[in-house]
């Protein structure tokens, strides 16, 4: 066979081979709507860089807060500050808020519901009950205000199904660990329902605290 012919024959056949990857890569791949932009639309044909996680992956996690998630989040850093509750220091691409103090503003808004937590104070998520969370990294002042220099983290809890249900979760571990978790739906007529979720967390920690007469408690 003449060299050329073979050559070619190769080519095409790599060529086509490599237009097939794509569409079965597609094919593969699950639709996720994300609501980064204000509405709901496909995580493809938005213009932003965003990693959304939905339930069932925060739930494979199983992670107390989003701390967990970093780990999965290019260029996404969190770490928990312990001079408060649920309080962290939040830094994406390298941008971040050294000084957690309330009168300062963080640089990662964090949003729960839509609503803007103001301060680093309380932004340590906890994964009970979260529906989705979006991380967009970059500038995102023009939709959500002045406090996302580096990004944002979204978080969605879930909404009443209005339906009757009951869903809930035990979990026991070292250090005496101990998580009751258990939400409940209801419906209220036609067109309206309830939704009622609570949780208790405690654990012994990771190290002896003496003051105040108590060893190694963390309860929160």
């Amino acid at each position: 066979m003449n060299p050329l012919k073979t050559k070619l024959t190769y080519s095409l056949c790599a060529a086509a081979l490599l237009s097939a990857l794509p569409t079965y890569a597609n094919a593969q791949m699950d639709e996720i709507i994300v609501t980064a932009q204000k509405r709901e639309e496909s995580i493809q044909s938005i213009g932003l860089a965003v990693s959304a996680f939905d339930e069932k992956v925060i739930e494979r996690l199983n992670a107390r807060d989003i701390r967990d998630l970093a780990a999965l989040v290019p260029n996404l850093v969190i770490n928990e500050v312990s001079i408060g509750p649920s309080l962290s220091q939040i830094s994406l691409r390298g941008i971040n808020s050294q000084d957690p103090e309330r009168s300062f503003d963080p640089a990662i808004g964090v949003f729960v519901d839509g609503v803007y937590l103001g301060s680093s104070a309380f932004n340590l998520l906890d994964t009970f009950d979260l529906q989705q969370v979006e991380v967009l990294r970059g500038p995102q002042g023009t939709l959500f205000g002045r406090n996302t220099t580096g990004g944002a983290i979204t978080a969605v809890r879930s909404r009443p199904t209005k339906e009757f249900g009951l869903k809930g979760s035990v979990i026991l571990g070292s250090d005496s660990r101990t998580d009751f978790k258990l939400v409940g739906n209801a419906p209220l007529g036609d067109k309206a329902g309830i939704k009622l979720a609570g949780f208790y967390e405690n654990d012994n920690g990771l190290w002896d605290n003496p003051a105040g007469g108590v060893t190694g408690a963390k309860d929160r």
